[in-house]
């Protein structure tokens, strides 16, 4: 856990393999006055700029928002996101929760791999709300934070469900470890809460992934040590 390299990574734009390519070349850092210009040398752009870019590209390409659930009257809710100048049509779904800060969650591939918080099609469910004096969702919101891609829970204070949630988080709000298995005895338990209490906290379809994603990995470890077991017998 090299300092300097920890440092690095706090910086828009530098992940783990340009940081580390920037520690063993750590002699030329102390040439650049300002993170921008380190930056701009090596090649990178701030998170910033391709921000600016999405919300450019959400300008110039006409889409339809369409809501999964109409009778929702809330806005922080799940929409469908097509382009519609496209005969091909790629369809992604787009969970908003706020209309300020980057934790809402996109379906789109740009959104699974540039660690933003954001794509086109979340600017332009954002964009249709702009004028909204709300800017965060009322609910409880348990999610995947872009970077690291890991559960997070947005606890409201005093609202319903809330109570419940944090008995599954330690007091400085992460999710219990394992966190897979915290989250499979929370998801169970929901089950059986009242329904206006259910409808107070909203799970992303990310969670469900991330808990697919742990059972796979489960089952790969479990194959190799039994594939193992059996090497280590056959040469015995």
């Amino acid at each position: 856990k090299d300092p300097l390299m920890h440092g690095l990574m706090q910086l828009c734009g530098i992940r783990v393999l340009t940081a580390f390519a920037l520690v063993v070349s750590r002699g030329n850092i102390e040439r650049f006055d300002t993170p921008k210009k380190l930056v701009s040398y090596i090649g990178l752009t701030d998170d910033h700029y391709e921000i600016e870019l999405r919300k450019k590209r959400m300008q110039e390409e006409p889409m339809r928002v369409t809501p999964v659930e109409p009778g929702n009257s809330s806005i922080f809710k799940d929409y469908l996101v097509v382009r519609t100048d496209n005969e091909e049509i790629f369809e992604y779904r787009v969970e908003l929760r706020s209309l300020k800060e980057n934790i809402n969650t996109c379906s789109c591939p740009d959104f699974r791999k540039n660690f933003l918080g954001t794509c086109k099609h979340i600017e332009k469910v954002k964009h249709k709300f702009s004028r909204k004096s709300t800017l965060s969702s009322p609910c409880t919101e348990i999610f995947m934070s872009s970077y690291p891609w890991q559960p997070v829970a947005l606890v409201r204070e005093n609202a319903k469900g809330a109570e419940f949630v944090k008995k599954y988080l330690t007091p400085d709000g992460t999710f219990r470890t394992p966190e897979a298995d915290t989250l499979q005895v929370m998801l169970r338990k929901f089950e059986g809460l009242d329904e206006d209490v259910r409808g107070a906290i909203r799970i992303s379809a990310e969670i469900h992934d991330f808990l697919l994603l742990n059972d796979e990995k489960q089952r790969l470890q479990r194959w190799r040590g039994e594939y193992a077991g059996r090497f280590k017998k056959s040469k015995g």
